[in-house]
């Protein structure tokens, strides 16, 4: 009697401490220059809507952690990292200023995914999975494509004249589309 009862507590200690083992290797964590991505069933957030001004329950596509961790539930629940690192994209962008003048211009993009919880969802949703490469092609196309842009409405005076303005408007445009893919500006230098 007293043997089977040892043995049916020494079961209920080892199925204990392997549940509480494979509980922990749930755990995961990162540093504080990456982001954890929760994806599966990720939870909801009770947020305004802007337009009406009412409270929204609205679900979550991923749970970001920035330098932290959580529990990954079993089965309903992946994760993956995203670093915060900068990227830095060098190009010499061509374009053709308002009077149809050749313009080139090279220019040194330092970015990174932003730290809101609105630019990290952004960059989760657009880029998890993706290639380091296939990130810095995108944001060198949006580089590229707002430059000839900015280009297109000023002289060519306006372009030389004065660079601290030109690389401001440069900022605002390229900041404002970085931001729909969860990057922001770091830094943005005319190298000429």
């Amino acid at each position: 009697m007293i043997t089977s009862s040892l043995i049916i507590a020494g079961i209920i200690v080892i199925l204990a401490i392997v549940t509480i083992i494979g509980l922990m290797s749930r755990y995961r964590r990162c540093a504080s220059d990456e982001i954890l991505v929760v994806f599966g069933k990720a939870g909801k957030k009770t947020q305004t809507n802007p337009t009406t001004g009412k409270k929204e329950t609205v679900v979550l596509p991923s749970k970001i952690i920035h330098g932290g961790g959580t529990f990954v539930f079993p089965v309903i629940q992946d994760w993956r990292k995203m670093s915060l690192k900068p990227i830095q994209i060098q190009t010499s962008v061509v374009g053709v200023s308002s009077q149809m003048i050749k313009v080139g211009i090279p220019v040194t993009l330092t970015t990174g995914i932003g730290t809101t919880d609105a630019l990290m969802q952004n960059a989760a949703s657009r880029f998890l999975t993706a290639k380091p490469q296939e990130i810095s092609d995108q944001i060198k196309d949006i580089l590229i494509g707002e430059m000839r842009s900015l280009m297109a409405t000023m002289t060519i005076e306006e372009i030389n004249a004065d660079r601290v303005k030109f690389l401001g408007k440069a900022k605002e445009n390229i900041e404002t589309e970085l931001n729909k893919v969860g990057f922001s500006i770091i830094n943005i230098n005319n190298a000429d």
